[in-house]
């Protein structure tokens, strides 16, 4: 199963599964409104960097990158950066690009070390995509610093407009159809991430969410957001 998914990554296979146009159509109207995921995470980390020391840090399926060179711009004295990532095509190609970091392919789904431990790991919009999160949430919990910090992103399944596609009976979709949920295979609540994490040894700082109205959904993350975004603390 794990050839499957990787073979799924490597071809961008998922690209011919969204469907859902009117979606696309409204997202692309209210763009202006937008803040991305990688966005809120570099909000996130100018705040963390005023207090905390960062030396080194690591994105987990950094794909192309992108929120690796946003870090490395907003953070001075960077030592080490690195990222992971499941499809090796993905990796070479940062290796042509960015040649002075640490890029290598790994499949988190089975038991992984990072080449070194960091003071801060990225792991966005990948949780989701995890046959065990508990045991891939505990890999990442051994290659972290102490008292350092992690940000996730996970997709909320129980936000109002999951739940007004429930109603209609709309379920999520892991299988290959037309309605495809983008690979999900893990789905969580606001309650289901703290204990997650709570329960692999980390302290919670922040939960926050992304993506059109941004500000405005996060007056209530876990009924208007349509992803939950968390800052942790390793204990």
């Amino acid at each position: 199963m794990t050839n499957v998914i990787k073979d799924f990554y490597e071809n961008k296979s998922w690209h011919w599964y969204n469907k859902k146009w009117f979606i696309s159509w409204l997202f692309y109207k209210f763009e202006k409104f937008n803040i991305s995921r990688n966005d809120m995470c570099i909000e996130v980390v100018k705040k963390i960097s005023l207090k905390k020391n960062i030396k080194s840090v690591c994105d987990i399926w950094c794909d192309k990158w992108l929120l690796l060179k946003k870090l490395e711009y907003i953070i001075p004295d960077l030592e080490y950066i690195s990222g992971i990532d499941i499809s090796e095509n993905a990796i070479e190609e940062a290796k042509k690009n960015v040649r002075n970091w640490d890029f290598y392919s790994c499949d988190i789904n089975q038991s992984f070390n990072l080449h070194k431990k960091c003071d801060l790991i990225t792991c966005m919009a990948v949780i989701e995509h995890v046959f065990d999160p508990n045991e891939v949430v505990k890999n990442i919990s051994w290659n972290i610093n102490q008292w350092w910090i992690l940000i996730i992103q996970v997709p909320n399944i129980v936000c109002i407009t999951r739940r007004i596609a429930f109603l209609f009976w709309n379920r999520p979709r892991t299988s290959r159809d037309a309605w495809w949920d983008w690979w999900h295979i893990a789905y969580f609540s606001k309650k289901d991430v703290v204990n997650l994490f709570k329960d692999n040894w980390f302290e919670i700082i922040k939960i926050t969410g992304s993506w059109v109205f941004a500000n405005l959904r996060n007056w209530w993350v876990s009924m208007l957001s349509p992803d939950i975004i968390c800052i942790w603390v390793k204990k």
